[in-house]
Order: structure tokens, then C-alpha cells, then sequence
């Protein structure tokens, strides 16, 4: 029984992962990202469909502050996503695996309603949304 629903749920996972999404209509999203007011130097935007959208959803990299899905990413569908923005000093350290530097803040995390074209949206993270310390942190000095 173990084989046939492990045999099952392959299948069912090759057939949604290789749906033609040529007849998925995309739309490009452009923008800026501002962190406590000052553009976010280098980072990632991943727009993911909410429940019920069904559509697939989109990422672009941030650069000094702005992202366009048509340069580099690609765009969501139209409907209701889920968007998570990491954002980083840009000062890139490949000796300490920092392609884009050091966090600036924890993933930030919103809800956006997107309409079926091509369109603009601006990110404005709070300095409240800066990192946290890590459950290991350092404890200063004895």
C-alpha cells in the first residue's frame, strides 16, 4: 500500500509540475523597496499565490532600491499573492557566502492584490522589521 500511494503522489506531482503554462497569461511588477526610508541596496522579491489564486507566482532581485520582474525575473499572474522581501547591505562578502552582503532585516512579509496587467507597486519595510538576534546570540562578556 506504502508503494502505491508513494507511486500516486509522484504522479500526481510530474503532472501539475509540467503543466504548459504557455496559456498562463503573466504580468511584469516593477517598483521600489525602501527599508526605515532609504532604498534596499541588493535583495529578492518572491511573489507566491495566496489560496485560491491558482496562477503561478513571480521574483525579481532588488538593485539600489528598485525590481522590475521584466529584468532579470519573471512575472506573477494577476489575484492575490503572498510577497517576501529580504533585503542586504550589498556589500558582497564571498569569503563569508554574502553574495549580496549582510541582512538588513528579517524576511519581511505582506499580502498584495495584483491586477491583471502590468503594473507598479512600491515596499516601504518599517525599521521595526529590522533583524533579530538569533536564539545563540552573543552573550557579551564574563
Amino acid at each position: 500500500m506504502n508503494i502505491r500511494f508513494s507511486i500516486a503522489v509522484l504522479s500526481l506531482a510530474v503532472f501539475c509540475g509540467c503543466q504548459d503554462s504557455s496559456d498562463v497569461q503573466r504580468f511584469d511588477i516593477q517598483g521600489t523597496v525602501t527599508f526605515d526610508g532609504k532604498p534596499v541596496p541588493a535583495g529578492t522579491i518572491m511573489l507566491t499565490p495566496s489560496p485560491g489564486n491558482t496562477g503561478p507566482g513571480g521574483y525579481a532581485e532588488i538593485r539600489d532600491g528598485k525590481f522590475d520582474t521584466a529584468e532579470g525575473g519573471q512575472g506573477p499572474t494577476g489575484g492575490p499573492h503572498h510577497v517576501v522581501i529580504q533585503g542586504y547591505d550589498g556589500k558582497t562578502n564571498p569569503a563569508n557566502e554574502l553574495p549580496m552582503g549582510s541582512a538588513l532585516f528579517d524576511p519581511y512579509e505582506t499580502d498584495v492584490n495584483l491586477p491583471d496587467a502590468d503594473t507598479q507597486n512600491d515596499f516601504d519595510i518599517p525599521a521595526t522589521a529590522t533583524r533579530k538576534p538569533s536564539a545563540g546570540g552573543s552573550r557579551g562578556k564574563v
